[in-house]
């Protein structure tokens, strides 16, 4: 059986193994850095998740009639003639201005539309087949 030869320049081995063993702790950090940046984006994920699911069942908050209109404001007296025995029976913001319900007897006869600057803009007249 012949001897095992040794290598013909031990330095140059030293370094090679040197050079291997650098190499691995480089890949073990490597490794290491994205296992730990991956459970912080996993946390991140999950803290979000759980923020929407409190923001979901949080009350909305209701918004004034005034706000649904686009901030309508109206002159401070505004007029509306109505006819004998009609009353306004209900009101209402709507986008185009304010919208009257006129009863009259306890029945609903007609609809008004008074536009923000107070001037009625539409009158609607319900008619009933006897």
């Amino acid at each position: 059986m012949s001897e095992p030869q040794m290598p013909v320049n031990p330095r140059f081995l030293k370094w090679i193994v040197i050079i291997l063993g650098i190499l691995i702790v480089v890949g073990i950090v490597v490794i290491g850095v994205t296992i730990a940046s991956r459970l912080s984006k996993m946390a991140e994920r999950q803290e979000a998740e759980k923020q929407a699911e409190l923001a979901a069942l949080q009350p909305k908050p209701v918004e004034p009639a005034w706000a649904m209109t686009g901030g309508l404001t109206f002159p401070e007296n505004v007029t509306v003639a109505l006819e004998a025995g009609e009353n306004v029976a209900a009101a209402q913001m709507v986008p185009q201005g304010l919208l009257l319900t006129i009863q009259r007897g306890g029945e609903t006869t007609g609809l008004l539309l008074v536009s923000p600057d107070g001037t009625v803009r539409s009158r609607f007249t319900i008619i009933r087949p006897e």
